[in-house]
């Protein structure tokens, strides 16, 4: 994606440069963070190697992938509340589908089987979960991403 998508008003764009100067400052360094992603795009493409352009399309998708999540997660604060929204740390794909079969109450047994992984796998991805969203057990975890919105709604 160019700079050019960033210049070409956009609806909403009145909104946000009326908006709160910290907000404007984040989204200026956001524009310049995607000019320089757009350099480092072009070197990797004219320089770079067929496993070398596959493993930044990979990085590159997945981090878009967790930033547009995060900015569509409704912000919790903007309710009139003085409680800052909780910051909910990105799960991995694996991780967040682990957490939906978590959720529906499948073992690590039945998840492993289901997922053609061992046992011993979902439990490290399970630690790594209650790890990121502070949890204790299963049933904590699941709480918690229904709540911060990482999971949808059942």
């Amino acid at each position: 994606m160019s700079m050019q998508a960033f210049e070409t008003p956009l609806p909403g764009d009145a909104g946000c440069l009326v908006g709160r100067a910290p907000a404007r400052e984040a989204l200026a360094e956001l524009q310049a963070a995607c000019a320089r992603i757009d350099g480092l795009v072009a070197r990797i493409r004219g320089d770079g190697t067929e496993a070398c352009r596959r493993k930044a399309l990979l990085l590159l998708r997945e981090k878009s992938k967790q930033l547009v999540a995060l900015l569509e997660r409704p912000d919790k604060t903007q309710n009139g509340s003085a409680q800052e929204a909780e910051e909910m740390p990105p799960l991995s794909p694996r991780e967040q589908e682990i957490l939906g079969w978590i959720a529906s109450g499948k073992s690590n047994a039945v998840i492993a089987e289901i997922l053609g992984i061992s046992p011993h796998t979902v439990d490290t991805h399970n630690r790594r979960i209650f790890r990121k969203l502070g949890a204790g057990d299963r049933t904590t975890a699941a709480i918690k991403a229904l709540d911060g919105g990482l999971l949808p709604p059942r």
